[in-house]
């Protein structure tokens, strides 16, 4: 071949890889994207997807008369308007006691809950809802790379604040409790998301941008699944009214969508998360998947008639974008979920912009069907978009589309005819051609001109299902169930269990493998905790109602080791061991791998383990049957979830011992099995164990074990599997006794009765176990099955008002820890823990930990700290793990060993009183007139230090200082010499701060010290020659890493027993490398 041939050949290949990775490139970017999990709250009790759905169905409509559920309607309301300051609008769709909230599900002190935002609270719970909904235990996917995008519209609780709190009643936790980035900071913190995290604001066509730009996350690989979505709810009559005055609202308070009457809408609350993945992982994944997105796109109107008004030719143009994206014709969309406010402006411009993209498309032999949302729930604003999405998914999932509502005479500006179009008058059944799959569309619109669009499609899972049928024709099926239900309380796992038995109660036969399979993989094992059998779901719920009157809570234990051993097995344990062969795929694939790397006869096989030619086997063969069995049953426990903590074995081939516990692989077991067949199937008269240490590989033991009582004694009846000699041994643990499983020969005998048992009995006494195993080789599904039952209660902050939205709060009122009677300093600690989280002593788990299981956040450890300080005087300090890592129980003590109760003092000060109390103590302290070590200030030269002796008062959380007065500082030059200048004053000030907070605070020397935020108030001037003092006082200090980092203070000069003056701002510590980046970019 010449040069040219050579240099064409490579071109050539070159070209044909990029244009391979070209069309990966592309399949890439246009990959489906998977909804496999929805949460959702809409009106009227609409609280989970199905009862969504099923409102719809049912033609429900959701809207209610406005009274004094979010606030006082009357007030507000004129239905003459619009008219300054009243709205017109008579109804609203209003969610379910949107104040309520698990707050110790989540972690959260009432306390944190009341400064929140209720969005934040709805966004937290329908999240978890999604995700359960999905088949995601919680705990199973905290760290991942997921992403989280969150739209939403409204601020009503962070309007009311900035409104109705003055400045003194404003606390820190509102800030992050009201801030819209949290809102999805919040779900990404408290899940451990590391993925992309994202609040958006684009009005009403928000919550569907976030699913767009959630899809494109996935498609470039920035996350491995996403949470997307929105949430609205309304607070505050500000909105409201505002929308009134510009003559949004409908007058009868009805989305009449299309309809001739159609003025306006009405408002409605809602939030809805989807839970996103690639079709090829929720494949891989095994999901329940309710639809595909093809594609999607978003717009903006531009310069348009006015900014809120809608944009035909744009909306044109995302339809046609979002088409393109998705790889879709026009004619092949037979659905469109409308924007459809019922506006007389809207809804002509958006069926001419359908009927231009979609209902004249060419090729369409059918009318484009329009569905309307809104004229059922209202509209959602900020959650409108996925709320439309929601009831899409679900129309391709059914193939039923809901009617609209209030649509009787169509809008005379609309020609159905022309457009082609059909609204969705009544419930019907989507028709489609035989093998054609369902594609429906999405629009949302937002007010501020942001336009969203998207191509959805039915999951065509048949072809897949089929395939995957095929792939398990081998599969075995366990005609037994077991179910465990859990919660974090046991009101909750009441209400999990009632859930689960209506979900059994109204299921076929079929789907209780399914149910039970989404329950055991898809749930949190939480503290409380059941686990049932039964062989079909009328057993199941029997059981489930025994749980129901007889539950009693139990600590958890980790049941994932036992103790396994190989015995000798004789002729009836082998022939029954062909209902392990029947009914575990872990048994028999284990058998059979073993049996083809050893090439033995498989016609053999099946007859021994049918209980056939053992008369005409040789002894060889029926040993070697015998450890294929052996094999089989560890490796059907191993699946189960058991792993062996020691060993013991009869037979006299350690090796092959050795090489099944520490999973060589079945090559290798051949090959040692060959290697020495002659032993392989001979029995020692001795027992000997093996153990490992750790993770490590199992090791034979020293020494061996005389006989089987020994053996038990030995173990200490502890949980045992014996493979062989005595039959199966399962573990009992209600009284640690060993028990034996008889081997039954009939065909009919199946051992799983009595292994489910065993597991229940395990679960009852604390005991956890992998479930998965039990499915291992079965032909199950996930698919939604109820999720949590949220318990908590109300909570609202009460200087608000309105504080509607619910019923009334059932938690008692919390009586400060000084109202407490206490025993000793210990008691105090609990009952000061109790007011700071806004609870009572009696709920304060004494195990739990202060920030991982309480929800303190570090500014409560602090307050927390200078509450004890503030009462006992003389305890010296409390070290920092104390308060951070380390049980309630353990800081009781330290506290009862630290101060005696007598030495508590229970007088309380105001800030005036107690300002007052630190000039008074200043009578009586005789401080040196020395300067302080310059190092303490971080400064080279002596004479540059402006303070002298400092002091902590005694019984407060005061401090003091002297000043020291240098004439010959150059602060004085040119100054007049009757009084001490500002400047020196401000930087004497600043060094207070700076050495109280490495001598009171523990804050290293090499941190610098940076005062900003400064207020300064001077109401005379200090004189040169008396003493001038500084009293500070040190508030809403932050630590990170145990280190201070940044404290308000006041400062008051004081001079002849009167203040003079005060500083008061803000003390940030930081490390070197920050502060002189800092300087840098100051002094660039």
């Amino acid at each position: 071949m010449t040069n040219k041939d050579q240099t064409r050949q490579l071109m050539e290949n070159a070209l044909t890889k990029i244009r391979s990775l070209n069309s990966e490139l592309t399949n890439l970017k246009s990959e489906p994207i998977a909804i496999v999990g929805i949460g959702c709250r809409f009106p009227e009790g609409a609280n989970d997807v199905e009862l969504f759905w099923q409102g719809l169905v049912e033609g429900k409509n959701s809207v209610v008369d406005m009274k004094k559920q979010r606030w006082d309607h009357d007030k507000f309301f004129d239905k003459n308007g619009p008219k300054k300051g009243k709205t017109y609008s008579p109804k609203a769709g209003l969610l379910d006691e949107i104040l309520r909230f698990d707050a110790e599900l989540f972690k959260t002190t009432a306390h944190e809950a009341e400064c929140m935002d209720p969005q934040q609270r709805q966004l937290l719970e329908v999240s978890w809802a999604a995700l359960e909904n999905a088949g995601m235990p919680i705990e199973s996917i905290r760290g991942a790379n997921a992403g989280v995008f969150v739209g939403v519209m409204n601020k009503d609780h962070s309007d009311l604040m900035v409104n109705q709190l003055s400045n003194d009643q404003i606390l820190a936790q509102m800030n992050t409790g009201n801030h819209e980035s949290v809102l999805s900071g919040r779900l990404s913190y408290f899940f451990d998301f590391k993925g992309p995290s994202l609040t958006l604001n684009t009005a009403c066509s928000s919550s569907l941008l976030t699913v767009h730009l959630a899809c494109q996350s996935l498609r470039s690989r920035e996350c491995d699944f996403a949470i997307a979505g929105g949430c609205n709810l309304l607070l505050s009559p500000t909105s409201t009214i505002a929308q009134s005055q510009a003559r949004m609202h409908s007058t009868s308070g009805y989305c009449k969508t299309f309809d001739a009457s159609a003025d306006g809408y009405v408002r409605s609350e809602g939030v809805g998360m989807v839970v996103l993945k690639r079709l090829s992982q929720a494949q891989q994944d095994g999901d329940f998947i309710y639809c595909v997105i093809k594609g999607s796109a978003t717009n903006q109107d531009g310069l348009s008639q006015g900014i809120s008004a809608p944009n035909g030719p744009s909306q044109e143009r995302v339809m046609r974008t979002a088409l393109n994206n998705a790889g879709m014709l026009a004619k092949d969309v037979g659905y469109v979920e409308s924007h459809g406010t019922g506006t007389k402006l809207g809804d002509p411009i958006e069926a001419r912009s359908l009927g231009c993209v979609y209902g004249r498309a060419a090729g369409r032999e059918q009318p484009l069907i329009v569905g309307a949302l809104k004229s059922n729930i209202g509209h959602a604003e900020s959650a409108a978009g996925v709320a439309s999405l929601i009831k899409t998914a679900k129309v391709l999932q059914t193939g039923v589309i809901p009617a609209n509502l209030h649509c009787t005479e169509v809008n005379p500006h609309i020609d159905l005819q022309h457009e082609n179009l059909a609204p969705s008058q009544k419930l019907q059944t989507w028709q489609t051609a035989p093998r054609s799959t369902r594609v429906a569309a999405v629009s949302s619109f937002g007010f501020s001109g942001t336009n969203v669009h998207m191509i959805l499609a039915q999951y065509d899972g048949d072809k897949e299902q089929a395939q995957v049928e095929e792939a398990s024709s081998n599969s075995v099926q366990y005609h037994y169930h077991v179910l465990r239900i859990s919660a974090q309380s046991q009101a909750a796992l009441r209400e999990n269990i009632e859930r689960a038995k209506s979900v059994l109660a109204n299921c076929s036969q079929d789907m209780v493998a399914n149910i039970c399979y989404s329950y055991n993989i898809g749930r949190s094992d939480f503290e409380h905790s059941i686990l049932v059998h039964g062989a079909n779901k009328e057993q199941l719920s029997k059981a489930l109602d025994s749980e129901l009157q007889s539950y009693q809570h139990s600590v958890k234990k980790a049941l994932t080791k036992a103790n396994v051993h190989f015995g000798q097995i004789f002729e009836h344990e082998l022939r029954t061991c062909k209902q392990f062969y029947r009914t575990s795929a872990a048994f028999r694939n284990a058998y059979d791998e073993l049996s083809q790397a050893l090439q033995s006869r498989s016609e053999l096989n099946e007859a021994l383990l049918r209980g056939e030619l053992y008369a005409h086997a040789s002894e060889q063969e029926i040993s070697q049957h015998a450890i294929l069995c052996q094999y089989a049953l560890f490796t059907m426990w191993s699946q189960l979830g058991f792993s062996p903590d020691m060993v013991s074995s009869e037979l006299e081939n350690d090796e092959f011992v050795l090489a099944i516990i520490n999973n060589v692989g079945v090559s290798e077991l051949a090959n040692i099995l060959s290697s020495a067949p002659s032993i392989t199937s001979k029995y020692s008269s001795t027992v000997r164990t093996f153990t490992r240490h750790g993770d490590s590989d199992f090791k034979l033991a020293a020494s061996d074990i005389n006989t089987m009582a020994v053996l038990q004694e030995k173990m200490n009846a502890k949980r045992l599997v014996i493979l062989g000699s005595a039959g199966l041994l399962l573990p009992n643990v209600f009284d640690n006794s060993l028990v034996f499983s008889g081997f039954i020969e009939s065909d009919d005998y199946t051992p799983w009765p009595e292994i489910a048992a065993q597991y229940s009995s395990a679960y009852a006494q604390g005991y956890r176990m992998q479930l998965h195993g039990w499915y291992y080789g079965k032909q199950v599904s996930k698919i939604p099955v109820p999720s949590y039952a949220f318990q908590g209660e109300r909570y609202w902050f009460e200087l608000l008002e309105p504080s509607k939205s619910g019923p009334s709060s059932t938690r008692v009122e919390i009586p400060t820890a000084q109202q407490v009677d206490h025993n000793s300093a210990g008691e105090f600690t609990l009952h000061q823990i109790a007011l700071l989280a806004k609870t009572t002593a009696e709920k304060v788990d004494v195990n739990a930990t202060l920030m991982s299981d309480m929800g303190f956040d570090s500014l409560m450890v602090v307050d927390l700290r200078e509450a004890l300080m503030k009462r006992y005087p003389t305890l010296a300090d409390i070290p920092y793990e104390m308060l951070y890592d380390s049980p309630i129980s353990s800081l009781q003590t330290y506290m009862d060993n630290s101060v005696d109760e007598s030495s508590a003092v229970e007088s309380e000060l105001s800030d005036q009183d107690e300002l007052s109390a630190a000039v008074k103590w200043l009578g009586t302290w005789q401080p040196e007139h020395v300067q302080i070590d310059q190092k303490l200030v971080h400064k080279h030269e002596k004479h540059n230090v402006l303070i002298a002796e400092m002091s902590r008062i005694d019984d407060s959380d005061w401090y003091a200082s002297q000043l020291y007065h240098d004439p010959q500082h150059p602060f004085f030059y040119e100054h007049p010499q009757d009084h001490i200048p500002g400047l020196y004053l401000i930087e004497a000030v600043r060094q207070f701060g700076l050495a109280s907070a490495h001598c009171f605070h523990n804050v290293p020397l090499k941190h610098p010290f940076v005062l900003d935020d400064m207020q300064i108030n001077f109401s005379h001037f200090a004189e040169q020659h008396a003493p001038v003092f500084m009293l500070a006082k040190f508030t809403d200090k932050l630590l990170v890493d145990g280190v201070l980092h940044r404290m308000n203070s006041t400062c008051y000069l004081v001079q002849h027993g009167r203040v003079i003056g005060n500083v008061s701002g803000r003390g940030l510590i930081m490390n070197k490398d920050k502060y002189s980046a800092i300087r840098e970019l100051a002094e660039a």
